[in-house]
């Protein structure tokens, strides 16, 4: 099931007619979903600086011709971004994997400041697992161990090279902390959220299918998008050169757009 279509239904019992909701860490998948929702007043939340995800999420709002439809930039571990008590509902769709592990609590806890009593937060997302292990693996900036043609368990480890290839600028502060810190296990967010105060907390789990070639083509996209903005000429040209190492694997496996993965998420619905 598409993670979006899983929490439509979920909420399909709220009336968001005459709600204020806060679309916290905003996206075009969420942002449409509220959209369709139809309620009185949206607020999308988009990191300080984040343009991208910014301009794309008020490009969907201007189409809604709504003027209490809005996109601000802000941090949500900060108290003062919106006053005790503004919003009837708020959805974190695949945020908390954004955030520093500094910043999942002060945020859980404005949350509950934010929402009116009685108020409800839903979160979604990744579910934490442990990572396969992957037969090819960046060890250095421009050297490699292993054989990116060893027999391996399935295509969906070419993904996860991606990750470990920007996992290498930022350990030398190259990227500036817009890519997924660490999925969360439920667990713990489960923990949070009593201890902050929520009542009626429901979890659910769900998987969503994810096309293999647009998920790794996506973040493909996003790696070169941020090593574009290296003014260092040579560390461009060499994490370049890197990247294209992967793109040649991932075009020798001839991997179609039928192929898919499946991918685990928690549901979680908490009341004020």
């Amino acid at each position: 099931m598409d993670r979006i279509d899983y929490i439509r239904e979920a909420i399909s019992i709220y009336d968001f007619s005459n709600a204020s909701i806060l679309d916290a860490g905003t996206g075009k998948s969420s942002a449409r979903f509220l959209v369709d929702l139809k309620p009185k007043v949206l607020t999308c939340v988009a990191f300080t600086g984040d343009i991208r995800k910014g301009k794309t999420t008020e490009e969907i709002l201007q189409l809604a011709d709504n003027y209490q439809y809005k996109v601000i930039y802000g941090d949500l571990a900060d108290s003062k971004l919106f006053s005790d008590n503004s919003f009837d509902f708020i959805l974190a769709d695949q945020l908390l994997g954004e955030l520093a592990v500094s910043k999942v609590m002060p945020t859980l806890e404005n949350f509950y400041r934010w929402l009116s009593p009685g108020g409800k937060v839903f979160i979604a997302d990744r579910e934490f697992y442990q990572k396969p292990e992957i037969q090819y693996e960046y060890v250095s900036m421009g050297e490699t161990k292993g054989n990116a043609n060893l027999s391996v368990r399935s295509n969906q480890d070419i993904v996860e090279l991606i990750g470990l290839f920007l996992a290498i600028p930022k350990e030398i502060i190259l990227f500036d902390g817009k890519e997924r810190n660490f999925d969360y296990p439920s667990l713990w967010i489960s923990l949070w959220l009593g201890h902050v105060g929520y009542k009626k907390i429901a979890q659910s789990f769900f998987e969503s299918e994810i096309s293999l070639k647009k998920e790794f083509l996506g973040r493909l996209e996003w790696a070169r998008q941020r090593i574009g903005g290296i003014t260092n000429r040579d560390l461009k040209s060499g994490l370049l050169k890197e990247l294209e190492i992967l793109v040649n694997e991932f075009d020798g496996r001839n991997i179609g757009d039928e192929e898919v993965f499946l991918r685990k998420y928690f549901f979680f619905q908490a009341e004020k």
